[in-house]
């Protein structure tokens, strides 16, 4: 997995080095698939990341962790699937922490959805109620949708 991680910035080439090493009968395990989610999301390759998460589950009995189930919230947020990703999140089996909630409300900053923003910042405060990250980026999204009289939090 390590190889593959390397390259994540080239998901095709990640891609192809995962393949040949299946293709050798190397089966991948929890840290390889980690690292071709993440290959897939920063590449944009979202259908090629819900395939290999699927396949993580049904081809390999792979257990998805909490990192998996973030790399996807995040490869579906990328491209603006807000509504998705949250779906994705009330389905997961593990609890969801900061780092699958942190990942949607970033993609909630990037396409101005304050509505949704709310509802994860909620979620991530009931998480760790003394990180301020939650907030600071909430005065960020009002102040980029102009509602300047929500910057004001309690």
């Amino acid at each position: 997995g390590l190889c593959i991680s390397w390259s994540w910035p080239h998901g095709d080439d990640a891609l192809m080095l995962f393949s040949m090493m299946k293709d050798q009968g190397i089966k991948p395990n929890s840290f390889t698939f980690t690292a071709v989610l993440t290959a897939c999301k920063h590449s944009g390759l979202v259908d090629e990341g819900r395939k290999h998460f699927e396949s993580m589950i049904k081809d390999y009995s792979l257990v998805p962790g909490v990192e998996h189930y973030a790399c996807v919230v995040d490869l579906l947020g990328r491209p603006g699937c807000l509504l998705e990703a949250y779906k994705f999140i009330e389905r997961m089996p593990v609890e969801p922490d900061i780092g699958v909630w942190g990942a949607l409300l970033s993609a909630c900053r990037i396409y101005g959805n304050v509505e949704l923003a709310e509802l994860v910042a909620a979620h991530l405060s009931d998480l760790d109620p003394q990180t301020t990250t939650p907030y600071v980026l909430m005065l960020i999204i009002y102040a980029e949708a102009g509602r300047w009289e929500d910057e004001e939090l309690d």
